[in-house]
């Protein structure tokens, strides 16, 4: 089974486009479409429906866009372990990171790491937050970066807080609730709907909100955008609000403007998500970085 076609199939699963998936993989569009027909023949069940129009993922195919996820995680950690085994004196490591959300922290991070255990040599995953969850229960990953909401953990996983952030909120500056310098009333944002991040799953961001913004007075409407350009363009031509972490707001530029939303505390906490099979030195190095940030997230 090639790996390549592999590859090419879970990017056509998540983009529904032969086209887009073609020239992600610089390869031609019908060369696509012999890959994914040569994988479907070797499984022995059709994976994608296609026309001239669209293309559709079958049950099948959802079934083996899960497994085969997984099987490209472990082939990346397979080649950074055998890499890394020509050097007794480093280890490769694989850190999720929550998608659209936490990567602002991934450099600080990075740094901290290659100073309190310089033998790691940590490669960078982003994953959506019920497949980060995932892949910490499954052993894919060795840590992983994410939000505290109060959201329930694997068995064996364990939290080391390193910074304290806040929700913003981000709109247009042609918004109206973009007035001069001051903070969005919290009264003010829940009268429309609010953009989101599909990468979080509904259930513990919308229980989040609905408990810092809602209190019972209000009810949210929330609207989950798969990425952030098509966030960006429902704000542009529909003059919506967004919520984004400080760290991730400036990935808004020019054309936007970040306010604190007033009247709700919508602190919380970046954390190491560390499962307890992580080896010591590990989680010694991990426990020392969040020491020195605990020194000023109170």
């Amino acid at each position: 089974m090639n790996i390549e076609a592999i590859e090419e199939f879970v990017y056509l699963a998540e983009s529904l486009s032969f086209t887009k998936t073609a020239q992600r993989f610089y390869v031609s569009r019908s060369a696509v479409s012999r890959h994914i027909s040569a994988l479907e023949k070797e499984v022995g069940v059709c994976l994608v429906e296609r026309d001239q129009r669209s293309v559709h993922v079958t049950k099948e195919g959802r079934a083996f866009y899960r497994e085969a996820k997984v099987l490209i995680r472990d082939f990346e950690r397979m080649l950074l372990s055998t890499r890394g085994a020509f050097d007794d004196d480093e280890r490769a490591i694989r850190v999720a990171y929550l998608r659209n959300a936490t990567r602002a922290y991934n450099v600080q991070f990075a740094r901290q790491l290659q100073a309190a255990a310089p033998y790691v040599r940590p490669s960078f995953v982003p994953m959506d937050h019920d497949e980060m969850l995932r892949a910490l229960d499954e052993h894919v990953v060795d840590l992983a970066l994410g939000m505290e909401f109060g959201q329930d953990l694997p068995a064996g996983v364990r939290t080391a807080v390193l910074c304290r952030d806040q929700l913003m909120a981000v709109m247009c500056d042609t918004s109206p609730l973009c007035q001069g310098k001051r903070p969005v009333p919290v009264e003010e944002l829940v009268r429309g709907e609010i953009l989101v991040s599909q990468s979080f799953a509904e259930p513990v961001l919308g229980d989040f909100l609905e408990d810092r913004l809602g209190q019972g007075r209000h009810r949210l409407m929330l609207s989950y955008c798969k990425d952030l350009d098509a966030m960006r363009l429902r704000m542009q031509v529909e003059n919506k609000a967004t919520l984004q972490s400080m760290g991730n707001a400036a990935v808004f530029c020019d054309d936007f403007a970040t306010r604190r939303v007033e009247g709700a505390d919508l602190s919380f906490y970046v954390s190491a998500f560390l499962p307890d099979r992580a080896d010591d030195d590990l989680a010694r190095a991990v426990d020392s970085i969040a020491a020195r940030y605990d020194n000023h997230v109170e």
